[in-house]
């Protein structure tokens, strides 16, 4: 080791805390034979700037809810179909009750 008068460039990155007004689903790729849905969301500021993107991946007993006919939280709502409405029920099921569903 020696001393060093020297100058070096360094990036360094900060974590910072921003209100999401909107969250919105920007792509929904569907797999009816490995039976999972992956969808991308983006969390967005007031003024519109993407905060965030995370990925979530609905599969296992989450998939079977969704894909399921006339479950509690959509009645009426036909097998192996489902709305955008559903699809935040069960991403909520994943981020706040569940193991995290791949969210990065």
């Amino acid at each position: 080791m020696r001393d060093s008068n020297k100058t070096v460039q360094v990036k360094e990155m900060t974590e910072v805390t921003k209100d999401i007004e909107t969250e919105e689903i920007q792509t929904i790729a569907e797999n009816k034979v490995l039976q999972r849905v992956e969808l991308t969301i983006a969390y967005r500021t007031s003024n519109g700037e993407v905060a965030k993107v995370d990925y979530v991946l609905i599969d296992g007993d989450y998939y079977t809810l969704l894909m399921s006919e006339s479950p509690a939280f959509a009645p009426g709502k036909p097998a192996n179909e489902y709305r955008e409405i559903d699809l935040w029920y069960i991403v909520d099921q994943i981020t706040i009750y569940g193991e995290g569903g791949g969210q990065s």
